[in-house]
């Protein structure tokens, strides 16, 4: 069973050492590691080139952000099954890889998630992102952190493409609604912490972002099943608040 792993950078010098180390001691030894690189003006690429001691693929240009250069990144997968980590993301432990694969040594397993834990800038948890069992194999109100997600390669090719690069904020949780709660996939939860995120991406930066994912919520919801994203959306805030913690 061979793991791909995709990346997606810009300017990551101080980051992602810390996120291919991560990779690198995976127990799984068959995994490559797909790297987007945005046109980085730092070191990133040099320390990706230093460091990464899996199959190493690096792609290097101009996107039109995030999730079109996660795209980018699928187009050249050749893995069984592919990940998500960001540049400033760690894997929980040496296990993660080679658990998820042993999952989809079951033929009838399209999905394997589990649980994120999320850090401040200042290395306190802030949060810790507890994706449950999804009820009825449907997702109410909830969505999975996207790093502790992980998808066999021929299902997510069934979708145009992994990731409807308009959103800025949430083609991860439509990408998740098709898959999940409009195809039926199967899925299956591990329940520990997967990954380990850091407070400040494009969704977490400041409040106007939570405000912007929020409304792109409600748009993808809506736009996958025509109605109900707000009561969608509102479900999944009061999810995600309950998770915080304030002192950071």
């Amino acid at each position: 069973m061979k793991a791909s792993i995709i990346t997606v950078c810009l300017n990551s010098e101080h980051t992602i050492e810390k996120s291919i180390e991560s990779v690198n001691n995976q127990k799984l030894k068959l995994i490559e590691h797909i790297f987007v690189d945005g046109m980085s003006q730092d070191n990133t690429k040099v320390l990706i080139n230093k460091t990464c001691n899996t199959q190493l693929k690096l792609i290097s240009g101009k996107d039109e952000g995030i999730y079109d250069a996660m795209n980018k990144g699928f187009s050249v997968v050749t893995g069984d099954f592919v990940g998500f980590l960001n540049s400033d993301d760690w894997y929980s432990d040496q296990d993660v890889l080679s658990d998820v694969a042993s999952i989809f040594s079951n033929p009838k397993i399209d999905f394997a998630f589990g649980d994120a834990v999320v850090y401040s800038k200042s290395g306190k948890v802030f949060r810790y992102w507890k994706s449950h069992s999804i009820c009825g194999e449907y997702l109410h109100g909830q969505q999975i952190p996207h790093p502790a997600f992980f998808v066999r390669t021929n299902v997510l090719k069934k979708l145009p493409l992994p990731f409807d690069p308009k959103y800025k904020i949430s083609a991860d949780l439509k990408q998740q609604l098709i898959l999940i709660n409009k195809y039926r996939s199967t899925g299956l939860y591990i329940p520990r912490p997967l990954v380990n995120i850091s407070l400040g991406g494009a969704s977490t930066k400041n409040f106007n972002a939570y405000i912007s994912g929020w409304r792109e919520s409600v748009s993808a919801y809506n736009e996958v099943f025509g109605k109900g994203g707000f009561i969608f959306t509102l479900s999944k805030i009061l999810s995600k608040v309950s998770g915080i913690k304030f002192k950071i």
